[in-house]
């Protein structure tokens, strides 16, 4: 789901850390043809949800096309010329489309596919043996099958082609590697201290007003002490992870059932470890 997210603006901070982009590079350094109208958009506003760019999710032409597989490129042209919602800076407003667009800049910035660089540079520095990218065709050991709830009767989950979520949703894992995940990240092995707190800032938009969104992680209040946090669904399947710096404690839960209050049993745990 989208706790994906995450692992995309890490992405991009580990390239910005080799000099291979810049958070202020405007998007048309990668999309030359992407029309906005003047408009700079750069990479920090996809990260920020800020760019002003239409959610694909909410573009009919993409809801006709759940089902079947599609390309990266499919996906931005889906949305690539409509109009903007805002100015870039102006509101914030989630967005898978910026996500999407951030995975394909880290394929022209790195040489790699997103999925091999994202392998390569995370998973396997991380120790995230079990983690995988959701597929249309390959078999992943041990994935359990998505469900939904409808008038308190459990029924298999409606069927959506993983190649959809790009950037934005499509990395299935367990909460051992998880765990290992926030381990490097607080260790440094992935990125340096310096770049991590970055991604916990909160964004100011034109008129300097605060947000609670920094890269890939909300930032919030948990008992007086500072959250970090992110929830995600695909079909079947919701998660939501909250990160508590100051203690050091990562609490994820993941549910193979659509259910809107998966961060209830988080903040229970939460609640029960700080005491």
């Amino acid at each position: 789901g989208s706790m994906t997210k995450q692992f995309t603006a890490i992405a991009i901070m580990i390239l910005q850390e080799r000099g291979d982009l810049s958070l202020n590079d405007p998007i048309t350094k990668y999309f030359p043809d992407y029309s906005v109208n003047e408009e700079v958009i750069t990479i920090k506003h996809l990260l920020s949800h800020t760019s002003g760019i239409k959610n694909y999710n909410g573009i009919q032409e993409w809801k006709e096309k759940i089902r079947d597989k599609i390309s990266p490129e499919e996906i931005i042209d889906i949305f690539k010329n409509k109009q903007l919602e805002f100015a870039p800076g102006d509101k914030w407003k989630y967005c898978n489309s910026g996500y999407a667009l951030l995975a394909k800049i880290i394929e022209k910035a790195s040489g790699q596919t997103y999925k091999s660089f994202i392998t390569d540079n995370i998973f396997k520095t991380a120790g995230m043996d079990h983690t995988y990218f959701g597929t249309d065709d390959q078999i992943i050991p041990d994935l359990v099958s998505g469900y939904r709830k409808e008038d308190g009767i459990i029924l298999k989950a409606e069927y959506m082609s993983m190649s959809h979520p790009y950037g934005s949703g499509d990395i299935l894992s367990n909460v051992d590697d998880l765990a290992n995940w926030m381990n490097a990240l607080e260790n440094n092995k992935l990125i340096s201290e310096k770049s991590f707190g970055e991604c916990f800032q909160p964004n100011i938009l034109n008129n300097n007003t605060k947000i609670n969104y920094g890269y890939g992680w909300f930032i919030g209040d948990f008992l007086g002490k500072k959250n970090l946090y992110h929830g995600g669904g695909v079909y079947g399947f919701v998660s939501h992870g909250m990160y508590l710096p100051e203690e050091k404690i990562y609490v994820v839960v993941l549910h193979n059932c659509v259910d809107p209050y998966t961060d209830t049993p988080t903040h229970a745990v939460g609640d029960l470890i700080t005491g």
